[in-house]
């Protein structure tokens, strides 16, 4: 079993700002692991479709918005609708180029290894300020494909060989897997890596 961290490729793909409006910025704190669906209200949002030097971006099935808060294309909720149903809120977000969704993670499992993980926590807390290294006990995630960590509700969206597989299967693209942790000790390379436009 292989764990990663689920980000975009925002080198080679469009991301999603928001079209500024009061508030908007702080629904991005309410992506904790907690439901929101009967409060949500599509957020308007627009592409960037150039990066810094003006070159043009492709759009993605994975654009970024918010960290910790994937936004996935209606093809890649197809895709991975056996995956995503009951781990989480399918949230619409209102956009010219495009039907995309929040994916609001509500799937959390006490998977870390702490012992054999590097945790920084914040100064006189035991309050996790962020994990340098991660070690999951891999009996508490069979089964699982996305998920978060109740020490990082707001940070890093998880997901295991289950997810990557169907994402390629899938054919889908704008994503970055960052390999985390193998349970196969043995491993010295990530087993998946992200495609990304040649």
């Amino acid at each position: 079993m292989n764990v990663y961290s689920l980000d975009s490729d925002c080198d080679h793909y469009e991301s999603l700002t928001l079209v500024e409006e009061a508030n908007d910025w702080e629904t991005m704190y309410q992506f904790n692991a907690t439901p929101i669906g009967s409060a949500w209200r599509p957020l308007r949002v627009e592409s960037l479709t150039d990066d810094d030097d003006s070159a043009p971006l492709l759009p993605g099935d994975f654009p970024l918005l918010f960290p910790g808060a994937p936004v996935l294309s209606r093809r890649a909720v197809e895709v991975l609708q056996p995956i995503l149903e009951g781990n989480g809120e399918l949230l619409q977000l209102d956009c010219d180029v495009g039907e995309y969704f929040i994916f609001n993670i509500t799937k959390v499992v006490d998977a870390l290894n702490e012992k054999d993980s590097e945790i920084v926590k914040f100064l006189g807390s035991q309050k996790v300020m962020t994990i340098k290294s991660f070690s999951f006990v891999s009996q508490r995630l069979k089964g699982v494909g996305i998920f978060k960590l109740p020490q990082l509700r707001l940070g890093r969206s998880f997901v295991t060989d289950r997810f990557a597989q169907a994402v390629e299967k899938g054919g889908l693209v704008g994503f970055s897997l960052e390999w985390l942790w193998s349970s196969d000790q043995s491993s010295g390379s990530p087993p998946f890596k992200s495609k990304t436009v040649q």
